[in-house]
This record gives C-alpha cells, structure tokens and sequence, in this order.
C-alpha cells in the first residue's frame, strides 16, 4: 500500500526543509503512519504536486496556487510557537488519509 505522501516545502529546499521533514517522519513514525517525504522550494510546489500527487503539502513559504490537498504553513516547526497543535492537525489528515485507503 502507498504511504502517506507528504510535500515538504521552503523557500531553498535545503535548511528548514529538512528539520521540517525530520520532525514529521519521527511523528507519523510514533504513530506507526508509513510515510514518504519529498523535499522542494517555494517555486517547485506546482510542479512537484503535479509529478508525485502527494496527500498533503506542508510548507515554511507561501504556497501559490490552489491544490484539492490540505496544506499547512510550517512557520510553528520553526518558531516552535504553536508546533504541537500543528502537527496534531498534519497528524489527524494523515490518519484519514491512511484510513481511506484502499488495503491490498
């Protein structure tokens, strides 16, 4: 079964990107959610939804465009103001997400 995708996004791709994907893979991983990453810049977003079709977009930039996902502004994995609640929300999509997949 395809895990939960997420499209991880900043301005660079590089730093906050990275701590970002970091701290979602240890979550879903406590929560025993499969999960793939796919890291990007702020520019990228439209054409990385378009090539991997992820379940969710979460991002430390402005995200321009409009997707038929949840996308969540990670500025709280940041700043740490507001991070648990955030991550309780990607969390909760991510488990109807996975309850609404199909089982091989």
């Amino acid at each position: 079964m395809r895990p939960i995708t997420i499209l991880v996004a900043c301005g660079t791709s590089v730093a906050t990107s990275t701590i970002l994907m970091k701290k979602l893979e240890v979550a879903f991983q406590q929560q025993g959610l499969p999960l793939k990453t796919i890291i990007t810049s702020a520019p990228n977003i439209a054409g990385y939804y378009r090539q991997y079709s992820p379940d969710m977009i979460v991002a430390t930039c402005e995200v321009i465009g409009d997707f038929p996902i949840p996308v969540f502004g990670g500025i709280p994995f940041i700043t740490g103001i507001g991070e648990e609640a955030l991550m309780g929300k990607i969390l909760d999509a991510g488990r109807s997400i996975w309850a609404g997949r199909p089982r091989d």
